[in-house]
């Protein structure tokens, strides 16, 4: 299993609510997931993404996610 990010570095990085998501083959799925937890207007927030050993393109989607985006690990 993996769960893959950055944790916040800045007092201002104070999360207020997780967003768990299981990911497991879920390419077809994870833009529109993604983009809509994301598209929240609330910002105190991080969204923990568990890949659990995906067998298709899961785990690159992920990688785009965490490093265009702070709030996923």
């Amino acid at each position: 299993m993996n769960i893959i990010g950055h944790s916040p570095n800045k007092q201002s990085d104070k999360i207020t609510v997780s967003v768990i998501i299981p990911a497991y083959n879920a390419a077809k799925h994870l833009d529109q997931c993604l983009n809509s937890v994301l598209g929240q207007t609330l910002k105190s927030f991080e969204v923990i993404i568990v890949n659990d050993a995906s067998t298709d393109d899961t785990e690159k989607l992920l990688q785009t996610y965490v490093s265009h985006d702070k709030r996923c690990r």
